[in-house]
């Protein structure tokens, strides 16, 4: 994957380390956690269509995680 992949941010989001971890993370974490299984099991089924809408919404949850991060101060 490269830098560029929704995939990859949303993954590097997922195990980036902060200093305390609120319940709305914790609930986060484990969204992300299950796209991002639909997305290998898509990659491993061949299914394009469906890693193409997966990854509209691993960019929209990467950027509404780093907005939401950021104006919490983590």
């Amino acid at each position: 994957m490269s830098a560029a992949d929704p995939f990859d941010r949303l993954e590097r989001l997922v195990h980036r380390g902060v200093s305390s971890r609120p319940d709305w993370l914790l609930i986060w974490r484990d969204e992300a956690h299950h796209l991002l299984f639909l997305a290998r099991r898509a990659a491993a089924d061949d299914d394009a269509d469906t890693l193409d809408e997966l990854a509209a919404e691993a960019e929209a949850m990467a950027d509404a995680m780093e907005r939401r991060l950021a104006l919490e101060g983590l």
